[in-house]
This record gives structure tokens, sequence and C-alpha cells, in this order.
């Protein structure tokens, strides 16, 4: 009775086995590669990236098929890792993906978690005073890249400081 019930669960929900989490981090508009690794004897089998249940319909990108504007895989079958390289990072792409690996009966999964990076600049500027003053005012300004057009900047210090006089003695030899 437990076959019977993991099997109809299996067929909707997709994951038959999990190899463990694998966590991938990129910045927006840039590139992303997801590296999944799997054991001897699956060298020839299909390998894929999915999303959401798996379906046919939530096939990204699979070995047969290696690449489309979206997605790239390349399988290194000597050192039995498969690679899926997403193109242009997006808000809408970060999330979780499966590394699926093609059997008769159930495939194999591992889970991926693709994470968004933002740039962030931090701008340190310093000015003095006209001639005669000894005042340093110092601004740092944290700018946010949101897309590649728009950038969000915050003043994080605006700080005025003086610096202290010197004095000079001379000693007469």
């Amino acid at each position: 009775m437990d076959i019977i019930v993991c099997r109809l669960a299996c067929r909707y929900v997709c994951v038959t086995s999990t190899a463990g989490v694998i966590r991938v981090s990129g910045y927006e508009g840039a590139d992303v590669n997801v590296s999944c690794s799997y054991e001897k004897g699956f060298q020839s089998s299909k390998k894929y990236l999915c999303k959401s249940n798996c379906g046919k319909s939530d096939v990204l990108i699979m070995t047969t098929q290696p690449k489309n504007k979206k997605y790239s895989i390349y399988d290194d079958t000597k050192a039995q890792i498969f690679t899926v390289t997403i193109f242009n990072l997006q808000k809408r792409d970060a999330g979780k993906y499966w590394c699926g690996i093609s059997l008769f009966g159930n495939d194999i999964y591992a889970e991926v978690t693709v994470d968004l990076l933002r740039r962030v600049s931090i701008w340190v500027l310093l000015r003095s005073g006209t001639t005669g003053t000894s005042m340093i005012m110092m601004m740092v300004i944290m700018c946010m890249k949101k897309s590649l057009r728009q950038k969000t900047c915050v003043l994080l210090m605006n700080a005025k400081t003086t610096e202290p006089k010197q004095t000079e003695q001379y000693t007469k030899l």
C-alpha cells in the first residue's frame, strides 16, 4: 500500500529521490552556472534542469537540446558533472530548480536554489574647505543598482571634522 501511494504522489510531485541542496548565487544581469554531479553509471543518461513540479513543460534545458536563448547545458561525462548556465540572471530567475537525470521509471533529482545578488557600490567623497580653513567633509554614499539603467543611492554618513592645529617649536643650537 505504501509503495502505491508513493508512486501516485510521485506522479504529481515529480521528486522521487533527492541528493541534497545546491545553492548558487549570481548578480543581476550576469550569467550563473549550476553544476550537478552524478554517480558512475549515469554518463549516458539524459540530464536536464527544471522548475516547479518538473513536468514536461517545466523542463528548461536538456542535454538532447543543449542551448536556447536563456539556458545552456554541458555534460562532462569524465568528471561526472553537468553544468547549466542561466544567461542574464533576472529577479524572476531566483528560486528553486531541480537538476534531473532521466531514468526508466523514476528520475533522480537534486534541489537547486538560485539567489539573486544586487550590485552595491560605496563611494567616499573627501572635500576640504576653502583656503585657510581646516574643515574636512566626508560623505559615504551607497548605490544599489536596481537594473542596468536605474540606480538608487543612499547617504550613509555625512561627517565634518576639524583637523587639530599644528604647532611648531624651534630649538636654537
